[in-house]
């Protein structure tokens, strides 16, 4: 193709406007059915765009910014978007396989139905990322940044998450198999029924991570420098004051004395936990499952319990605030 139109094709692909930049790819399609030619679009500016059904297979969009953009079927196998900015943004249903991905941004991004295998994202930084019913298996995600993400439905198995840092984040459920999770360092995560059977664990660190018993592990589980959250598990004392406990599965565990205090434990399941002189004061437990829990001499000034499970929990001598609304009518 000339040059001339070549630029012409271009100039409609960045345009603003949604119904000149799909005219383009209709151009696109016409002129090059085999998708061909090296479209470069870097530093394209796509916030708030809607683009669906595109074919936009090994296009060069480094640092492309597709903030609270709108992306719907979009075929980016094999494409370049070294350090974009997934402000935002909203994938559902695109194919990122063996798409390069270095370093890209995003904050509140959402991927559902997606297909990332085996796409390249070192030293990604992913920050309150919600990804459903997606496959990344091989992606790579080394020296990653995870916090606050929630995966579900999501396969990561033979995934490379080597010396990445996953903070506050849910991984329940996620297929985890065969991961290279060397020197990777998990906080606050919940793993409960996720399967990382045959994973490398070497020198991972583990701290404050929930796990129940659907969890499968490898052969060589950590043991040594980990701090677990797990039903069942003796945990009197534990100090957790402030800590991001949200829907963490802990039924059964004693937590006699442990202290709690601003914690948040919403939707979290403490049925049967032992919470005798516990300090709560302040924690949330809106809609905490506290069935049978044992609440003797907790102290409980502050916290919030609107919409807590309290069937069969014992509360005697509890601490309390007489007039606090979000109180449940069981202590009044």
């Amino acid at each position: 193709m000339e040059a001339k139109n070549l630029q012409h094709l271009r100039e409609l692909l960045l345009h603003t406007d949604d119904t000149v930049r799909t005219q383009g790819f209709e151009l696109l399609r016409t002129i090059d059915p085999e998708r061909t030619l090296p479209i470069q679009l870097r530093g394209a500016r796509f916030s708030h765009a809607y683009i669906a059904q595109q074919d936009l297979r090994r296009f060069d969009l480094t640092r492309v910014d597709l903030s609270s953009a709108r992306l719907e079927h979009i075929d980016l196998r094999g494409a370049i978007l070294n350090h974009a900015r997934l402000w935002f943004a909203h994938l559902h249903g695109c194919d990122l396989c063996d798409a390069r991905m270095i370093g890209c941004q995003g904050l509140g991004t959402q991927l559902i139905d997606c297909v990332l295998n085996r796409a390249d994202m070192q030293r990604s930084g992913l920050s309150g990322w919600i990804v459903e019913r997606s496959l990344l298996s091989g992606v790579k995600l080394s020296n990653a940044c995870i916090q606050r993400c929630v995966f579900h439905a999501v396969h990561l198995d033979g995934a490379s998450l080597r010396e990445s840092h996953i903070d506050s984040s849910d991984l329940s459920d996620v297929d985890l198999r065969g991961a290279d999770l060397r020197g990777a360092t998990f906080r606050l995560v919940r793993l409960c029924g996720a399967d990382l059977s045959g994973a490398c664990l070497d020198n991972a660190s583990f701290t404050l991570v929930n796990y129940d018993e659907r969890t499968r592990w490898p052969a060589r589980r950590p043991r040594q420098g980990s701090l677990w959250l797990a039903p069942g598990l003796n945990l009197r004392h534990i100090r957790l004051e402030r800590q991001q406990l949200p829907g963490f599965h802990l039924r059964g565990a004693d937590l006699f004395g442990a202290m709690l205090r601003n914690a948040d434990l919403r939707d979290a399941d403490l049925r049967d936990v032992n919470l005798r002189r516990a300090n709560l004061s302040g924690c949330d437990l809106r809609y905490a499952d506290l069935s049978g829990a044992n609440l003797t001499g907790a102290d409980l000034r502050g916290a919030k319990l609107t919409g807590a499970y309290l069937d069969g929990a014992c509360l005697r001598d509890v601490q309390r605030e007489p007039t606090d609304p979000s109180l449940p009518p069981a202590f009044n």
